[in-house]
């Protein structure tokens, strides 16, 4: 509610892009179908030149998402919590 408020009465005050992403959800969704939904949305904008989406290889992964798998692993042994 708290950035429902601010955004319907202080749109100025809610950060987006780099100073942040908001994912509100009543339920589950499959990362693979908002993956595929955002891909088509940039690519209907004129920022992507495909609608497709890609899985990570673990080269690329360790490359571009070095904290991936640290903060997974926390995540599974229950030192963190999503």
């Amino acid at each position: 509610m708290l950035l429902y408020d601010a955004a319907v009465n202080r749109p100025e005050s809610c950060g987006h892009g780099r100073e942040g992403v908001y994912f509100a959800s009543s339920g589950e969704i499959p990362w693979r179908e908002f993956n595929e939904a955002v891909g088509e949305g940039l690519f209907q904008a004129g920022k992507a030149s495909t609608p497709a989406v890609s899985t990570l290889t673990p080269e690329e992964e360790e490359k571009f998402l070095p904290f991936v798998r640290a903060y997974l692993i926390l995540l599974l042994t229950g030192l963190v919590r999503s």
